[in-house]
This record gives structure tokens, sequence and C-alpha cells, in this order.
């Protein structure tokens, strides 16, 4: 179990975290509007974001002993990866504390 919070286990996930994010940002101009048709658009985000879904968790779970245990925690481990680095990359900056 202890395997799974290694570096060779979670570089996979933010690798997917961010091939996905990159492909955003590539489809955006100047304005931040997207530069192709948006049907287009959801299919290739679904595309990239399920490809990048599968071939993660198998590459870290050729790392790791699979057992339906360390697949939840690998999991759990990977959705935090992912929402953290989307609050990241994506949440507008706060304000709170800063003197101007």
């Amino acid at each position: 179990m202890a395997g799974i919070f290694t570096i060779r286990c979670a570089a996979p996930g933010f690798v997917s975290w961010l091939i996905a994010i990159a492909v955003w940002f590539a489809v955006r101009d100047r304005s931040w509007q997207i530069v192709m048709a948006q049907p287009l658009f959801n299919s290739l985000m679904v595309a990239v974001s399920s490809g990048l879904g599968a071939a993660a968790p198998l590459a870290a779970l050729r790392r790791i002993r699979p057992t339906a245990l360390s697949g939840v925690v690998l999991g759990g481990f990977r959705l935090a990866i992912n929402i953290g680095g989307d609050l990241l990359a994506l949440a507008p900056p706060s304000t709170r504390g800063v003197d101007r």
C-alpha cells in the first residue's frame, strides 16, 4: 500500500492531468474563446481525458501489486491530484489578506 504514494505512481497521474490542461489551453485564442466548434471541442476533451484516464492507472498498477484495495486507494489518490491541479490552475486568485 505504501508504494502507491511514490513519485513513480504519482507521475502518470500528474502527466495525464498536465496533458489534458495543455489541450484545453491549446484550443483557445488570446481572448480565451475556443477556436473550434463546441461539439468538436467536447468530443476532443472526452477522447483525451478518457484515453489518459485509462492509460495512467495502468501505468501505475504495473508498479504496485494490483488488488481491489490498491485500486481504490490509487483512484482516490489520482482524484486528489486532478482536483488539486484543477483548483491551482483554473481557480481565480484570492485577494483576501493582501494589502493593496
